[in-house]
């Protein structure tokens, strides 16, 4: 029998963001040796928010974009887009390491 998720998807958003604090301490910490304490994280932000510069040059962008993607499948074996939003992707990264996997359909 699977256990009910503990983060509901259908709470609002701010539920949703502050339900993955840990999960994005961790995520931030490895990716990007960030410390989530003083940022502001919302239903909106996402990996490439926290790439210095990353808009200011379109190929930049898509190099990065790309990077992140392979990082974060590198380390947490989940499939992301580095433009989604954080808190899917952190959902995503909880739900696999409790065994469940699936994958996004475009």
């Amino acid at each position: 029998m699977l256990d009910s998720p503990t983060h509901p998807i259908d709470a609002p958003a701010s539920e949703r963001v502050d339900a993955f604090r840990g999960s994005a301490q961790r995520v931030l910490k490895e990716l990007f040796n960030l410390d989530v304490t003083g940022i502001v994280i919302s239903d909106n932000t996402t990996l490439l928010d926290f790439v210095e510069d990353a808009g200011e040059d379109a190929c930049f962008y898509r190099v990065w974009a790309e990077c992140i993607k392979q990082q974060v499948f590198a380390r947490f074996g989940i499939e992301c887009e580095a433009h989604e939003p954080l808190v899917d992707v952190l959902a995503r990264l909880e739900t696999a390491e409790r065994g469940i996997r699936y994958t996004r359909e475009d």
